[in-house]
């Protein structure tokens, strides 16, 4: 793992003297190196970190994170319409960002369509790039926090607001145009992305707020005295 991280500051080094001050973006070649550590960084992270409260926060940090991602690219690219040919390289661009443009063809072989590209991309519980997954994720995460057992908290609350309402949209309705704007999708974005924000506020604030009273991080308490 030290390697890793030793690997990862090389890259970045060499990243700061590819990167001109004038410059909007560093070469891919220099690029590919640092992803290449970052991946193998996470691969270790995964496979290697135990699963203690630190993972949870890191991995509900990932998964809010990757939510935000998703609902402001589809916001950018989907919201407005356009025409035929512009419109499928918006909606193949966005699948492409979300590494989903293989399982979509894949699943899908009669070309390129809104509906079935918000399928795969919001709704598919099977796609660990679509936003669905990422609510479930952080919900399984919640139910291993500290003292989030009986009652529900106000992340967890702000989460079941944004699955519920995820869960209840209509594709069709989504995206439906209205004076090339698809409105509907819009909204439904909007206060997701509302929502997702507010649950990242009140897990700092719960856990890592020291203004507020101590969190119990632990829960196990039956100790034993010492004879």
């Amino acid at each position: 793992t030290q390697r890793v991280i030793n690997d990862i500051g090389d890259e970045l080094e060499q990243l700061k003297i590819a990167l001109e001050p004038s410059s909007l973006s560093a070469p891919e070649e220099t690029l590919a190196p640092l992803i290449t550590t970052l991946l193998a960084f996470a691969g270790l992270i995964h496979e290697s970190m135990t699963r203690g409260n630190g993972w949870h926060f890191m991995e509900m940090g990932r998964r809010l994170e990757r939510a935000l991602q998703i609902i402001n690219t589809q916001r950018s690219l989907l919201v407005t319409a356009f025409e035929d040919t512009e419109q499928e390289i918006l909606i193949e661009s966005s699948l492409l960002c979300s590494e989903a443009l293989i399982p979509y063809r894949r699943r899908y072989q009669n070309g390129i369509h809104l509906a079935q590209a918000l399928e795969m991309l919001m709704l598919n519980r099977k796609n660990p790039r679509s936003l669905i997954y990422q609510l479930n994720e952080l919900e399984q995460h919640f139910c291993e926090l500290p003292d989030n057992s009986e009652m529900l908290s106000s992340e967890h609350k702000l989460l079941l607001e944004a699955t519920t309402a995820l869960k209840l949209s209509d594709i069709s309705s989504l995206a439906a145009t209205q004076n090339g704007i698809r409105h509907e999708l819009d909204q439904l974005l909007s206060r997701m992305q509302y929502l997702m924000t507010q649950v990242g506020k009140a897990i700092g604030q719960r856990y890592f707020d020291h203004t507020e009273g101590p969190q119990l991080l632990v829960k196990n308490t039956e100790w034993q005295e010492p004879l």
